[in-house]
């Protein structure tokens, strides 16, 4: 959620309402696949703060799909990288660590200075 409320400019760190972040995302006239995109990584945020895994690994997965081969590859590195590395997490309290090594690969090729991504792919 930090991600998407740097390119908001919003820097209140008390407001974690989803729907409040969704309305500024589209006021913002972010493109439309980015904002479904981030509406898909803020859910997913919420529902792992409720501990609905399943959900979590849903909302990540639609937000991936919303987002084009060639956009991953110029834009939204950081919210992408996220995408990765937050199913990751949610794959490893599953046990899926197959799945989770394979996503904490792709957020480590997307940021490589990304600290998580570099820990969970560490030997």
């Amino acid at each position: 959620m930090r991600a998407i409320k740097e390119v908001l400019g919003d820097n209140d760190d008390e407001d974690n309402n989803v729907a409040a972040l969704e309305r500024k995302m589209q006021g913002a006239r972010m493109p439309p696949n980015i904002w479904k995109h981030a509406t898909r990584e803020l859910r997913g945020n919420q529902a792992y703060s409720n501990c609905d895994l399943a959900k979590v690994e849903d909302c990540y997965t639609q937000g991936l799909n919303f987002v084009s081969q060639n956009e991953k590859l110029r834009s939204c590195t950081k919210a992408l990288m996220l995408c990765y590395s937050n199913p990751a997490t949610t794959r490893i309290s599953l046990r899926r660590m197959k799945e989770a090594l394979g996503d904490s690969l792709m957020a480590a090729y997307i940021d490589r200075v990304f600290l998580k991504a570099q820990v969970r792919v560490a030997p």
